[in-house]
């Protein structure tokens, strides 16, 4: 088959297309994606099932599965538990589904893996949480480790901010939070870095008042926040009210790399520093199409959780060409495995699946103009 394009154009903002050259098809093989799109976490669960939809739109357009093409069904589990477990029985039960992108969110991904596990489903997901994995062989984690991935700003705030104390907020009702704000402190305190308080909050926090006047009255070089997107937002706000100087460096992690926390945020997230996996306009040919098929497709530039929704779908549909036409749940199981330096869009363009986790490099980026762009270097 003729390939016509990495990504083809997007038309009228709903469909991709594309001439294929009449391959007959193998197979339609079901997807399931359980996504955020309401709810307390729905600011990234939405990005993250738009980069995946667009990616099923090229995907089936390019016809380079060995002849199957995906049906992607997106249902909302509205960020609840019992909503997502609902889905994943219906998706592996009812639907027949060869495949369940699993919940964005690590305490909904880890409230079902076992379930996948039970039903023998291959379930792939975002999830931070390396736990979401452990012990399993259906469960694949698109994202690498905690701790991989957060050395990266941990080594960028001690070398190149260099700050000297620094205060550090997290959510400790998440597991994926308190993961992060662990291993950037593991990463700056061996280099010098001093940390001068310690403040969590609850998921569900808005008032930051009390806790930015006291961050702000010990007057740190630097302001770590392992939050939410809106949560970080809010809590910058509110330290900008107590009065945080601006020389102040604010860092935080791929939460504060989301269309959601710009919006947010508005002008006070102007000089904040934060991991992404993506980089805006893409660091290979696949992501600067894919950037410009997600701003015909959805009126904006996409964000670290659309990429990691469309690098998602990469993921299955790469298997299902391993896989073979007409794949079984078994083979597309055994495929993810062997998934080894992978064209994507995120990190710097390529991603291996070992041990049932993807591995790729991280980038930072600063805010400057209300727009996310690549952080100096020095």
């Amino acid at each position: 088959m003729r390939k016509k394009g990495l990504l083809c154009n997007v038309i009228a903002a709903s469909a991709m297309l594309c001439i294929l050259d009449g391959s007959a098809r193998a197979a339609e093989v079901t997807v399931g994606l359980i996504g955020e799109l309401t709810g307390a976490i729905a600011d990234y669960g939405k990005q993250v099932a738009r980069g995946s939809q667009l990616a099923a739109e090229w995907l089936n357009a390019q016809g380079n599965m060995s002849g199957n093409t995906i049906k992607l069904l997106v249902e909302d589990d509205g960020s609840d538990k019992a909503q997502a477990l609902t889905l994943l029985n219906r998706f592996a039960l009812r639907d027949n589904a060869s495949v369940v992108i699993g919940p964005s969110a690590s305490p909904l991904s880890l409230a079902i893996a076992p379930r996948a596990e039970e039903l023998a489903v291959p379930m792939i997901t975002i999830a931070y949480s390396g736990a979401v994995v452990e012990n399993r062989s259906w469960v694949f984690k698109s994202t690498d480790i905690t701790a991989n991935q957060f050395k990266a700003i941990g080594a960028y705030t001690a070398d190149v901010l260099k700050p000297k104390a620094c205060a550090r907020v997290w959510v400790r009702d998440n597991d994926a939070y308190v993961q992060t704000i662990k291993a950037w402190s593991e990463a700056v305190q061996p280099k010098g870095v001093k940390l001068v308080d310690d403040t969590s909050v609850l998921l569900a926090d808005t008032d930051f008042s009390a806790a930015s006047t006291k961050i702000v009255s010990l007057q740190p070089d630097c302001v770590y926040l392992a939050l939410s997107p809106e949560g970080s937002a809010n809590f910058i706000l509110q330290l900008k009210s107590a009065g945080l100087p601006s020389t102040t460096k604010v860092i935080g992690g791929t939460t504060m790399s989301t269309r959601s926390f710009l919006n947010a945020a508005g002008k006070a997230a102007d000089g904040t520093f934060s991991l992404a996996e993506y980089t805006p306009g893409g660091v290979n040919d696949l992501g600067r199409q894919f950037e410009s098929a997600y701003k015909a497709k959805f009126g904006e530039r996409p964000d670290t959780f659309a990429a990691l929704g469309f690098s998602q779908m990469l993921i299955v549909a790469t298997a299902l060409k391993q896989a073979g036409a007409n794949p079984t749940r078994e083979a597309i199981r055994d495929a993810f495995g062997k998934i080894r330096d992978m064209d994507t869009v995120v990190g710097r363009g390529k991603l291996s699946l070992v041990d049932r986790i993807a591995h790729y490099d991280m980038t930072i980026l600063t805010v400057k103009g209300g727009e996310l762009v690549p952080a100096p270097q020095q």
